[in-house]
C-alpha cells in the first residue's frame, strides 16, 4: 500500500515538473531531502492506517501522527513546486539575455558596417582628387563650362555623402541618425548636444537611437510633413531624449507602454521594448503619449554621463 501510494505521488510529482516545462535541471542535496520529507509524511499519514485499520486510528497520538505527516508532504510537495517554478523563471531570463546580447551583437555589427562604408568612400574620393580636379581644370581650360559644371556637380553629390548633415555633438549618434535621414527621407529638427562620451555601449546607443528614430520614420513615411523633433537636455550627469512626430496611425498606450496596432504582435513592438530595456538598465524610464495627432517619446537615462 505504500509503495502504490508513493508511486502515485511521484507521477503527480513528474506531472507537474512536466507542466512547467523545466528542461536540465540538475538536482541538489535540498531536492534529495525534499523528496524524502514527502516520502515520510505519506508513510506517516498512511502509517496509522496500514498497522491498525480504521480501528483506533483516532486516538490523539494517531491523530497527531497524520497531522505531522500531512504537514510534512504539504512543505516538501509546496517546496518541490517552489523550486520547479525559480528554475523555470531562471531560465526564462537566461533566454531573455541571450535574445538581448544577440541584438547588441547585431547592432554592434551595423554601427562598424557603416563606419567601413564611410571609410571607403573617404579613401575612395581622397584617391581619385587629383585626377579628378585635372579633368574639372582640362573643361575650364577648353571653356566646355556646361561640362565643368555637371562633372563638378558630380563631385560634390560624392562629397555630400560624407558630409554630417546633422552633428549631435557624438560620432556614433552622428551615424546612426544621418544614417536614418538619408535612408528614410525624413528631415530632423534636432535641438541640444550629446556628450561625446557616454556611460553606454556603442551598440546600445545604436538600438537606442535607431529604434527611435526607425518609429518615427514609419509614423511620418506617407506624411507630406516628414518632420521629426528630436531635443536633447543634460541635467547634472543625466541625460534626457524628447522626440516627437506627427502620425496618422492609432496609438494605444496602456500603463504607460505603447501597445503594437499591427497583427504579428511578436515581432512588432520590439524597438520600444528595445528602448525600454535601455532605460530600465541605466535607472530610468521611457514614457509615450498622444495628443491632438502628435506622437511624443521621452527617454530618461540616469548617470549616463
Amino acid at each position: 500500500m505504500e509503495e502504490v501510494f508513493s508511486f502515485l505521488l511521484l507521477i503527480v510529482i513528474i506531472a507537474v515538473r512536466k507542466r512547467f516545462e523545466v528542461k536540465k535541471i540538475q538536482y541538489t542535496y535540498s531536492d534529495v531531502a525534499l523528496g524524502a520529507m514527502v516520502l515520510v509524511g505519506v508513510i506517516a499519514c498512511i502509517g496509522p492506517f496500514l498497522s491498525e485499520g480504521f480501528q483506533n486510528w483516532t486516538s490523539i497520538g494517531k491523530r497527531l501522527e497524520i497531522l505531522l505527516g500531512f504537514l510534512l508532504m504539504l512543505f516538501g510537495i509546496s517546496s518541490i513546486i517552489y523550486r520547479i517554478c525559480r528554475v523555470r523563471q531562471e531560465q526564462e531570463q537566461f533566454e531573455q539575455q541571450m535574445l538581448w546580447n544577440e541584438r547588441l551583437l547585431n547592432e554592434q555589427k551595423k554601427y562598424y558596417e557603416l563606419l567601413l562604408q564611410k571609410e571607403e568612400m573617404t579613401k575612395k574620393i581622397r584617391h581619385d582628387m587629383k585626377s579628378q580636379l585635372a579633368c574639372l581644370s582640362r573643361f575650364l581650360e577648353k571653356e566646355e563650362y556646361d561640362n565643368a559644371r555637371e562633372y563638378l556637380g558630380e563631385l560634390t553629390g560624392d562629397i555630400k555623402r560624407l558630409n554630417i548633415l546633422i552633428s549631435t555633438g557624438n560620432d556614433v549618434v552622428d551615424i546612426v541618425v544621418n544614417d536614418i535621414v538619408q535612408s528614410e527621407k525624413i528631415k530632423i529638427n534636432w535641438k541640444g548636444k550629446i556628450p561625446s562620451r557616454l556611460n553606454m555601449t556603442n551598440a546600445e546607443i545604436c538600438i537606442l537611437f535607431s529604434n527611435l528614430l526607425k518609429n518615427a520614420a514609419e509614423a511620418v513615411r506617407d506624411m507630406e510633413d516628414k518632420t521629426v523633433s528630436v531635443t536633447v537636455k543634460l541635467t547634472g550627469h543625466h541625460l534626457i531624449l524628447e522626440e516627437s512626430n506627427r502620425t496618422m496611425k492609432p496609438v494605444i498606450i496602456e500603463d504607460g507602454r505603447l501597445k503594437t496596432t499591427k497583427h504579428d504582435k511578436e515581432k512588432h513592438g520590439i524597438g520600444s521594448r528595445n528602448m525600454i530595456e535601455i532605460a530600465e538598465k541605466y535607472n530610468g524610464d521611457v514614457s509615450f503619449r498622444c495628443e491632438n495627432g502628435i506622437f511624443y517619446v521621452k527617454i530618461i537615462l540616469l548617470d549616463t554621463i
